[in-house]
Formats: structure tokens, C-alpha cells, sequence
């Protein structure tokens, strides 16, 4: 971005996140909701493609 807080790699336009971006985002707040909320996310399963 602008800022220069989203990597140059994690984005096609500068400014909205890709595929990279998205998968970035989507495991760090997973980590976090299997660290502090494990008794919800304990019953959840992976999609398969």
C-alpha cells in the first residue's frame, strides 16, 4: 500500500490483497483462533478442494 504496510508481494494492484495475501491473512488469524478459542475450533475440518 501507500504505507508501505502490505508487502509488494502479497498484492497485485498495491493496494488489495491476492491469492498470497489472502492465505497470509486467513493462517494468521486461524493461529490466533486456535490459540485462544480451541474448544470452537477443535470441531472444525479443513474444506478439501
Amino acid at each position: 500500500d501507500g504505507a508501505g504496510n502490505l508487502r509488494r508481494d502479497y498484492t497485485t494492484d498495491g493496494l488489495h490483497p491476492d491469492y498470497f495475501g489472502k492465505k497470509y491473512i486467513g493462517e494468521t488469524i486461524g493461529h490466533y483462533l486456535a490459540r485462544h478459542f480451541p474448544w470452537v475450533t477443535s470441531k472444525l475440518t479443513k474444506k478439501q478442494p
